[in-house]
């Protein structure tokens, strides 16, 4: 589990195992548009974005596959939003942003 504050999603993979890495597809969700006017105002790059800021996304929780429709259950059930941003795959520690 991990809150989402510095470091943005990036920041996440900081308790990840050595060898696993987390592949987020970036259209599992849609950032508050607040975000796109502070990149356009600021003239920030996309992946400077998703290293300083948490894009909406506040706490992550990583689950092995078999474990994911009970939590998600759970969580809903107590007014919680859950999104499936991605996977963990084998590679070099960190954070891959997916189309």
């Amino acid at each position: 589990m991990a809150h989402v504050t510095g470091g943005g999603l990036p920041g996440t993979s900081r308790g990840s195992a050595e060898g696993c890495r987390a592949r987020v597809s970036r259209a599992a969700w849609t950032p508050p548009p607040v975000f796109a006017t502070l990149q356009r105002a600021g003239r920030v790059a996309d992946a400077e974005m998703f290293r300083a800021f948490n894009m909406g996304i506040g706490y992550v929780i990583v689950l092995p596959p078999k474990d994911v429709d009970r939590a998600t259950g759970v969580l809903r059930d107590a007014g919680e939003t859950v999104l499936r941003l991605g996977e963990i795959v084998a590679g070099e520690r960190g954070v891959e942003l997916t189309a």
